[in-house]
Parts: structure tokens; C-alpha cells; sequence
């Protein structure tokens, strides 16, 4: 892998992660798949990407978003579940390991999805296409 898919790699996840980060606080910091969308779009408008390429990520954003909703949802039991830990005379240890562990492994999955995504969006485009995104993507960590 060149350095620089590295570094695409690296920016993309991170601002994905920041997207899904405010999806976590949705309520408080607006809409996330709103601000996956317009960053997605706007690239694609920037890339001037062909309707099947447009289709193709679409796709992609809209799988991400549906799974990184989802693994939202079970925020709220895991937080039930560790702090009835806490108010417990003697919590389980091990019970919260499990589900702290079960929480990371759930993370990782999506992660590792996150990553699939951004290599077949890095498949969709062209070498053009591609050099048009290192260079947002260098300006960006310029900033």
C-alpha cells in the first residue's frame, strides 16, 4: 500500500469516525448521516463522479451509516449494565470485562467495515479521481 493511500486511509477513517462521533450525540450536534451525506457529496461533486460511481458510494455511505446506527443502539443497555456494576456492593469483574470486551470487539467489526468501505470507494474512482482526493485530504491535514 503507497504511503499516501496510507494517509487517505488515516484522514478518511478519522473523519468518518468524527461523523459517527457526532451521531453519537446526534440530538445535541445535528443530524450524522446528514454530515456523512454532504461530505460524501461534495466529493463526489468534486471528483465530478460518473452517476454509476455516484450510485456505487451511495451505496456504501448508506451501509456504513445503517451499521454504525445500529451499533448505537446497544449504547444505552452497556451503560445500564456497567453502572449497575458500579452500584453494586461487589461487582463482577469478570461480567465487566465481558462486556466491555463484547463492546470493543463490536467496534472493531465496524471498523474493520469502515476500512472495507473506503477500499472499494478507493476501487470506484479513478487514478484522476483519486489524486483529486489526496489532495483535499493533504490540505486538510495541512490545517
Amino acid at each position: 500500500m503507497t504511503k499516501t493511500l496510507s494517509i487517505a486511509l488515516a484522514v478518511t477513517l478519522a473523519l468518518g469516525a468524527l461523523g459517527l462521533a457526532a451521531g453519537c450525540r446526534g440530538h445535541h450536534r445535528g443530524d450524522p448521516a446528514r454530515f456523512v451525506t454532504n461530505r460524501v457529496e461534495d466529493l463526489l461533486d468534486d471528483v465530478k463522479a460518473t452517476d454509476a460511481q455516484r450510485q456505487q458510494i451511495r451505496a456504501i455511505r448508506d451501509k456504513l451509516l445503517a451499521d454504525g446506527k445500529a451499533l448505537h443502539t446497544g449504547h444505552a443497555e452497556l451503560h445500564k449494565q456497567l453502572l449497575a456494576q458500579w452500584q453494586s456492593n461487589s461487582p463482577d469483574a469478570a461480567a465487566v470485562h465481558t462486556l466491555v470486551d463484547a463492546r470493543a470487539a463490536e467496534m472493531k467489526r465496524f471498523a474493520d467495515e469502515v476500512v472495507d468501505g473506503i477500499l472499494r470507494v478507493h476501487a470506484v474512482l479513478t487514478p484522476e479521481q483519486r489524486a483529486i482526493v489526496t489532495k483535499k485530504l493533504q490540505r486538510h491535514m495541512e490545517e
